[in-house]
């Protein structure tokens, strides 16, 4: 197994731990996510930056989705 069917892994047990009625909620969910962790992370640099909590499922889909792949 390589790398990004590893990711590709944990991104599917992430998204079916998103609990709501249809994968389009899930997916309109995500892309609210994706834009507000694009705000926050242009913040990081500010003095008044406030810590990124990423307990909800959600937001850690987000993370992985996008920055995760990037970053290796």
């Amino acid at each position: 197994m390589n790398l990004m069917q590893l990711i590709k892994l944990v991104l599917d047990d992430a998204y079916a731990g998103i609990k709501v009625k249809t994968g389009a909620d899930k997916d309109k969910l995500i892309l609210k996510e994706l834009d507000a962790l694009m705000a926050e992370y242009a913040n990081l640099t500010c003095a008044t930056r406030k810590a990124i909590e990423y307990s909800d499922p959600v937001k850690r889909f987000a993370y992985i989705y996008k920055y995760t792949v990037a970053r290796i």
